[in-house]
């Protein structure tokens, strides 16, 4: 009787060659399991804090043209720390504060999330600041020269708003009736104008004439002041 081995010895081969490519699957699959779970819930960034930087991220704006309040707590995250720092703080400074040229302006801002719980994790976001129109420009000049006409004796005035490219000049003396009314007096320095009142020995209203340069124009605005009896 002959007994035939080489059959059972492939086809054992073929069993081994199997298994080793089924643990290999497996293997592999583990690894990939594990690598997920790693990401998703490891030390670094877990999904506590993965979902809270969508959500302030989210809570942002893209653009601004006025002072912000970046939010600092949402309901579901207690704990959290939320710190801002911008790159530009010429433009958007890190508590929100924002400052408009004639050009729009792209800042980053870099968010960090801290808990005690937890590794800190940090993120940016892209805002810009929006530019500031002609016409907003001006006003903010307008505005910037303020007199207290009942107590304008020594009043410091801007002769510029360097920002935005526009200078302002004054009439050397108030004016009353088109005429020059020389009891209220502007000085203007290099970097400054100042208001002198002297008695003229009666009370009455006279104009500071101011005018507005930019952008090849000029405007003119008048502010009252009394005299000093």
């Amino acid at each position: 009787m002959k007994v035939r081995f080489h059959k059972q010895s492939k086809l054992s081969k073929k069993k081994l060659i199997l298994i080793i490519c089924l643990a290999a699957v497996l293997l592999i699959a583990a690894g990939v399991g594990l690598y997920f779970l790693l990401r998703d819930n490891g030390p670094g960034e877990d999904r506590f804090l993965l979902d809270m930087r969508q959500v302030v991220f989210n809570a942002l704006p893209a653009e601004v043209d006025a002072d912000v309040s970046f939010p600092t707590a949402f309901d579901g995250y207690e704990g959290v720390t939320i710190t801002y720092q911008s790159s530009n703080e010429a433009a958007l400074t890190s508590d929100g504060k924002v400052h408009r040229t004639l050009e729009d302006v792209n800042v980053t801002l870099t968010v960090t999330l801290s808990h005690p719980e937890h590794e800190t994790v940090s993120f940016q976001k892209n805002v810009q600041v929006k530019k500031m129109e002609s016409s907003e420009a001006l006003e903010f000049a307008y505005s910037q020269v303020v007199i207290d006409r009942e107590n304008a004796d020594g009043t410091v005035l801007p002769v510029s708003i360097p920002e935005y490219g526009i200078t302002i000049t004054y009439e050397p003396y108030a004016m009353l009736n088109g005429e020059y009314e020389r009891s209220v007096a502007v000085e203007v320095l290099p970097d400054r104008a100042v208001i002198h009142v002297s008695p003229c020995g009666e009370r009455k209203v006279v104009m500071i004439v101011a005018k507005f340069e930019f952008l090849g124009n000029v405007s003119t605005r008048n502010y009252p002041v009394y005299t000093i009896e």
